[in-house]
């Protein structure tokens, strides 16, 4: 396999602010996609609950219990990627004022 033409185009240097920022929006992205995840389960639940469905077999049917489990893991990933998040931007502000 060839080395790439320009490898440092793909790379992200944390070091420099659009690196920092880069890094901070993925963050801020990983807490909206583990909020999505949450709201579609428990959404799919109750639609499912509400519509009394039979026979769901790509989802959830009538009758079955709530998806505690995965509800709550998503919204600990959530909590966690904020918390990193909320780190990611502050390192982010702080590379942009020593930059200037």
């Amino acid at each position: 396999m060839r080395p790439s033409p320009t490898p440092d185009r793909r790379k992200v240097d944390p070091d420099t602010p659009d690196g920092a920022r880069r890094i901070a929006i993925a963050w801020t992205g990983f807490v909206g996609a583990g909020l999505v995840a949450l709201g579609l389960s428990w959404g799919g639940w109750a639609v499912a609950q509400a519509g009394g469905y039979e026979d769901n077999f790509r989802g959830f049917e009538a009758g079955d219990r709530f998806p505690w489990i995965f509800v709550i893991l998503s919204a600990a990933f959530s909590v966690f990627a904020l918390f990193r998040a909320i780190g990611k931007w502050s390192r982010y502000a702080k590379i942009r004022r020593q930059s200037r």
